[in-house]
C-alpha cells in the first residue's frame, strides 16, 4: 500500500502541516495500528496541488480490508494568509 499526499488550490499563501507519523489499521479493534515508514517533516500542501503529490509512506499489508488510516501531526502546523502566519492546532490523542 502507498499513502500519498495531495491538495487542491486554495486562497492561502501556504498551508504547512507537520507530519510525524502515518498509521494504518487493518483490523476493527484499536490494537491493530501499524506505523508506516515515512519521511517526517513539514509539508506545504499548496505545493501539492493541480495533480502533484508526494509519497508519504509504503506498507506491506495482508490482502483484505483496511479499516482506518491515521495522520499524526506534530506542533509546527501553520497557515499563511495576507502575509500573516497563523498557528494551526489539531486534536491528536497521540501527542
Amino acid at each position: 500500500m502507498e499513502v500519498r499526499l495531495t491538495d487542491s488550490p486554495g486562497d492561502y499563501q501556504e498551508v504547512n502541516i507537520d507530519i510525524q507519523d502515518v498509521q494504518v489499521n487493518p483490523e476493527t479493534s484499536e490494537s491493530g495500528w501499524q506505523s508506516l515508514n515515512i519521511k517526517k517533516g513539514i509539508y506545504n500542501l499548496l505545493n501539492l496541488a493541480n495533480g502533484l503529490d508526494t509519497l508519504l509512506g509504503i506498507a506491506l499489508l495482508p490482502v483484505g480490508h483496511l479499516s482506518q488510516i491515521r495522520l499524526v501531526l506534530g506542533t509546527n502546523n501553520t497557515l499563511k494568509m495576507n502575509d500573516q502566519i497563523i498557528a494551526l492546532t489539531t486534536p491528536s490523542p497521540l501527542r
